[in-house]
């Protein structure tokens, strides 16, 4: 009510289908622009969201293959470092059992001070080394550890970044917006809702809407006369009794059947040219459906008479 038409796109007498567009109004063309705008921004945020998604991928990717290039390898390390520090031990104990039986000799005087001292020294050198390879063991499991829990921050903050870009982008609510805008626009146009004839067009160019509305569609393919029933008389009204329809516009009387009794009772709207005709009488309205729908179909609202066959 009270928006201006635009623009028709029908003429009386097209035949349309539904949905078809009947007419824009006035502020299709502003509804249209700001669907515009929004649809662009859409297009922009989502060219944005695919880059910087593929941007904290790539991170996330890189964190990953960084962790597997730490944890093997130095794990790997480690293996190698713990088979040193075992063949150091074996060395150091041997070296003891060694010592041990020189320090026998020495007691019995099977061998000189010398070569006791020299064994003790073989004995000191193989601790050292033991020493040595655990504090190295010790060294890779500290750094194996230390590098692995900065690769996973990495890691985190990667995947953290990627959650911030998918939900903080804004194109969900540029999407909603869109939507918006789209129903927005719809509501500027005028579409068909259903199959018929533009039987005759209430407001164009220019001017506005009113109670009347557009314009007056139906589905002329299949016709029906509408009699006024005296209440005292509809009681012998059934559905599929035969029906003729005549007027002086016919070249002969058309036939039909009932197909629907009104169930409201209310005063006649149609009065008939004989003097002698009842006025201001209660009736009900009754539908026939004709038998030739093609020979009205440019006559409705023609007055007719109808005479039911009881």
């Amino acid at each position: 009510m009270g928006e201006r038409v635009a623009r028709l796109e029908v003429v009386e007498g097209d035949w349309v289908e539904p949905g078809r567009i009947l007419a824009y109004l006035s502020n299709y063309a502003v509804q249209r622009s700001r669907r515009d705008l929004v649809a662009s921004r859409v297009t922009e945020l989502t060219a944005q969201l695919q880059a910087d998604t593929a941007a904290a991928e790539e991170q996330v990717a890189q964190s990953t293959a960084q962790m597997a290039q730490i944890d093997r390898p130095q794990l790997l390390q480690m293996q190698a470092q713990q088979a040193v520090l075992e063949g150091a031990e074996a060395e150091l104990a041997s070296a003891m059992t060694t010592r041990d039986r020189y320090r026998q000799l020495y007691r019995d005087g099977a061998i000189a001070q010398q070569d006791l001292d020299d064994q003790e020294l073989v004995l000191q050198q193989a601790q050292a080394r033991v020493i040595q390879a655990k504090e190295t063991l010790e060294q890779l499991r500290r750094s194996r550890e230390t590098n692995l829990q900065k690769a996973q921050t990495d890691l985190n903050y990667a995947k953290a970044v990627l959650i911030q870009v998918k939900t903080h982008s804004g194109l969900e609510s540029a999407r909603q917006e869109l939507a918006l805008a789209e129903s927005q626009l719809e509501q500027t146009l005028i579409r068909s809702p259903q199959t018929g004839k533009i039987l005759q067009i209430f407001a164009h160019p220019g001017e506005s809407l009113d109670k009347q509305g557009l314009l007056q569609l139906g589905d002329t393919r299949t016709m029906y006369a509408v009699a006024e029933i005296y209440e005292t008389d509809v009681q012998f009204i059934r559905i599929g009794q035969f029906a003729t329809v005549h007027s002086p516009v016919f070249v002969q009387p058309l036939r039909g059947k009932v197909a629907q009794i009104g169930q409201l009772i209310f005063k006649n709207q149609l009065t008939s040219d004989d003097p002698a005709a009842r006025t201001d009488t209660r009736v009900v309205e009754v539908k026939i459906k004709l038998d030739e729908s093609e020979a009205v179909a440019t006559l409705s609202q023609l007055q007719v008479d109808v005479e039911i066959e009881l």
